[in-house]
């Protein structure tokens, strides 16, 4: 699922490689915007603008792929029954089984641009172009759909009380009740991006005009931060309550809680995408400069990686260790952990003066030592 969870807090179980090193890449027919999804058997799923669905082994070698009839550049989630669920340009949301057969879909009013959220009794939440959020129940059939003012651009976060959290278009942050109602709605111009809710309550979200958002549970503002470029993009949440967002300015931020400032990296290109968080305090997060970026808990670089292009969407640590990205170069990524050097042993020919060889004993050469001529001793 996009940001690892259905609150988008981008905390992952798993830690990232201390030593990049490339352990295989994909090539796809397209541009790749779609952040992969990893399964609990060590499979990669991931979207591309080439129409197309992509299960791949751990290995990186093809399961299946599955053809849409647009591209699809929203990031797969994977349902705990093994189903898939990935929204196309061709205006529909597609559930496929584990072995890439299709399973069903829903055809909503416009294209479904952005990421499905998965909630823990079954429902489907995504939202379109034709300014609506969707609840779909078990085989595609509509619970609900809430229209916005105009398209939506965004993936929904789920509370844990069922309220559904999404961002339009029209500016404004959208809180709704699991029934559909509307609980609050917050105007922070642009919303196109992905909120992300914080344990307390807090829903986080970007804006075009330039500021970071903190909202309390009720839509009030907590704090604000306005960088030197757009940031409207969806945050991440670490477990020590840290916030980590990405701005136009080529920059990743890290707050407190609180909104105080900790530090904040600059990269050589814009940093437009979602960072991943390791449980050892490791952040992942591509750029425009081509380069997949790991900093440490205390913001320094602890490697970058080049690609072929623009890093798109949002990285994912696997179980093995492993990194997932994609790119503009058609490509999705798997990085692991450069292997330590084998030491060879090295071989020591020593014998001391007046040494005694033992017939049998082989040379360098391979050859035998013979009599006591052989090597020229007296």
């Amino acid at each position: 699922m996009f940001q690892h969870d259905a609150k988008h807090t981008g905390q992952s179980e798993y830690t990232g490689p201390l030593i990049p090193a490339l352990s295989w890449s994909y090539a796809t027919g397209a541009a790749i915007y779609s952040s992969p999804a990893l399964g609990n058997d060590g499979g990669v799923y991931v979207g591309s603008g080439d129409n197309r669905l992509y299960a791949l082994t751990s290995s990186g070698s093809l399961l299946w792929s599955y053809a849409t009839e647009a591209a699809i550049y929203s990031s797969p989630a994977l349902g705990s029954d093994g189903g898939i669920y990935a929204g196309s340009d061709d205006n529909r949301l597609y559930a496929l089984t584990s072995v890439g057969s299709f399973s069903w879909c829903y055809e909503a009013g416009e294209i479904v641009h952005y990421d499905p959220a998965l909630g823990s009794d079954g429902r489907v939440y995504v939202g379109s172009h034709d300014y609506r959020l969707y609840a779909l129940i078990s085989g595609g059939g509509l619970e609900w759909s809430y229209e916005t003012g105009w398209k939506i651009y965004s993936s929904p976060a789920l509370g844990s009380d069922g309220s559904v959290y999404v961002g339009s278009w029209d500016g404004r942050l959208y809180s709704l009740n699991s029934n559909a109602s509307l609980g609050w709605s917050y105007h922070a111009f642009t919303a196109n991006c992905s909120p992300a809710l914080g344990s307390d309550g807090s829903v986080y979200i970007g804006s075009s005009n330039w500021r970071f958002y903190a909202l309390t549970s009720v839509g009030s503002v907590a704090w604000s931060y306005r960088t030197a470029g757009l940031s409207d993009f969806c945050p991440a949440l670490g477990s020590n309550g840290r916030v980590y967002v990405g701005a136009l300015d080529n920059r990743l931020f890290t707050f407190t809680s609180g909104g105080a400032l900790l530090w904040s990296y600059m990269t050589g290109g814009s940093v437009g995408y979602s960072p991943a968080l390791g449980s050892d305090g490791g952040v992942y997060i591509g750029s425009g400069d081509n380069r997949l970026y790991a900093l440490t808990s205390g913001g320094s670089l602890l490697w970058s990686y080049a690609t072929g292009s623009v890093v798109t969407y949002s990285p994912s640590l696997g179980s093995n260790g492993c990194v997932y990205i994609g790119s503009l170069d058609n490509r999705l990524y798997c990085i692991k952990q450069r292997p330590t050097p084998t030491p060879t042993p090295v071989r020591m020919n020593f014998q001391p003066s007046g040494a005694v060889v033992p017939e049998g004993y082989l040379k360098d050469d391979g050859s035998e030592y013979g009599a006591w001529g052989d090597y020229g001793w007296r």
